[in-house]
């Protein structure tokens, strides 16, 4: 399971959880705070402690010598200063990942906003399709070829086919049925 997805569920099941006036009632009513332990220190088990940390007594578990799975900050030199380069997200936007998003604001963290491209090679890496084609200071030809054009419509085919899927929140169609 993805490292975004996993912080996505544990939000989820942490709201649920403290959200829920019983179980919010059964933890205050309590002398003693219910003790948890959390296994990882990558990005979902810092955020599941933080989110516990006022509601429980949070014990966290990590094999390694640094918190913070995938995400790390490599420091790179420019122009005589170093500048902070998170190396550990290769790319979110808030369409894509509106919780972790939130959860970004929440925690005040600085964001930069870049181009979004995405680049698609076949398997036998003959074709190309780069997106958006016109990027600064370059035009990719290419991905306005004939099978590339016929490729984006398949591909928008598919994402509006998907998207039915998701608004109806189908979870019995296969990959074979779709």
């Amino acid at each position: 399971m993805s490292y975004i997805k996993i912080l996505y569920y544990s939000v989820i099941i942490i709201y649920g959880l403290f959200l829920s006036p019983v179980f919010y009632s059964v933890i205050h009513a309590s002398e003693h705070r219910v003790k948890v332990g959390i296994i990882g220190g990558g990005g979902a088990g810092l955020t599941l402690a933080w989110l516990l940390d006022n509601e429980c007594q949070v014990t966290l578990f990590e094999s390694k010598p640094t918190l913070g799975g995938h995400a790390r900050t490599v420091y790179v030199p420019i122009d005589g200063k170093k500048v902070a380069v998170e190396a550990g997200f290769e790319f979110f936007n808030k369409a894509m990942y509106p919780n972790f998003y939130k959860l970004l604001t929440v925690l005040k963290v600085p964001l930069s906003e870049y181009e979004f491209t995405y680049t698609f090679f076949t398997s036998d890496n003959k074709r190309l399709l780069v997106l958006p084609p016109i990027q600064p200071k370059k035009i990719f030809w290419k991905s306005f070829s004939g099978a590339n054009i016929s490729n984006l419509l398949q591909l928008n085919y598919v994402i509006r086919k998907g998207r039915k899927l998701l608004e109806a929140r189908d979870t019995l169609t296969t990959v074979e049925q779709f």
